[in-house]
């Protein structure tokens, strides 16, 4: 009856998965990037399964390094990560096909700081079956699907800046794109959205683009969507501030 279970609730998640390009589209997480504050030192986060199958969640604390073209790399946390004034509840939980569930992420109590400090937050999913048995369909058949979610806890003295640097016109594929180096001025991480325009109106867009602050610069390339004409102009804004912005003229 035991491995009856075991591979039956495979089938199903298999089955629940069979839709998607990718496993991680079996649930969606919101919001995708977490700040804390002093004024708002806790904030829930979202998660909505998308999958035909119930699924368990499960949360662990990892921490990445940004290199200079934007890859994270798992290392392990330095002293001065977010990791050890954080904590979520619940542990785990789950949700049915097309629902949703919470968890709650805040700040310790007095771990106040100055400046930034930053983690990610592992969202992994797992059939929602008997807890034996999940680990035991986790090691067959390694069904086992996961979403890092960054979480900044940041003090009232952040210090964040921008530069664009570099730009370029050049082509992917026969295709037009801009090639462009944000440079991070600030001792902070910096994020926000990259809006592309000419004459005509805007060209291109990139959402959310981030330089960690272990690495000073970031190089990123965006695709066009026509040849520009005229002079260009790239802005890189953070809700309704802009960071940096820069001119190119081709």
């Amino acid at each position: 009856m035991y491995q009856r279970i075991v591979f039956l609730a495979a089938a199903l998640l298999a089955a629940a998965l069979s839709s998607s390009e990718a496993g991680a589209q079996a649930f969606s997480v919101a919001p995708t990037r977490i700040v804390l504050t002093p004024d708002e030192p806790a904030q829930p986060l979202l998660i909505a399964n998308r999958s035909t199958a119930p699924l368990q969640f499960r949360f662990t604390w990892v921490y990445y390094s940004m290199d200079g073209d934007g890859r994270l790399i798992e290392t392990e946390a330095p002293a001065d990560s977010a990791i050890s004034m954080l904590r979520y509840g619940p542990r785990a939980v789950s949700a049915l096909p097309g629902g949703t569930t919470t968890v709650r992420i805040d700040t310790r109590p007095g771990r106040a700081i100055n400046g930034e400090r930053r983690a990610h937050l592992r969202v992994t999913a797992m059939p929602a079956v008997p807890a034996d048995d999940s680990e035991e369909i986790i090691a067959r058949f390694g069904v086992q699907l996961g979403y890092d979610v960054p979480v900044f806890v940041r003090g009232p003295d952040i210090d964040q800046g921008a530069e664009i640097e570099a730009i370029e016109i050049v082509e992917i594929d026969g295709s037009p794109a801009i090639s462009l180096t944000l440079r991070r001025t600030g001792a902070d991480s910096v994020w926000g959205d990259l809006d592309i325009r000419d004459r005509s109106g805007e060209i291109g867009r990139l959402i959310g683009p981030a330089v960690y602050e272990t690495t000073p610069t970031r190089r990123l390339t965006i695709p066009l969507d026509r040849t520009p004409e005229g002079r260009v102009r790239v802005r890189y804004r953070q809700d309704d501030r802009t960071l940096a912005e820069a001119e190119l003229t081709p």
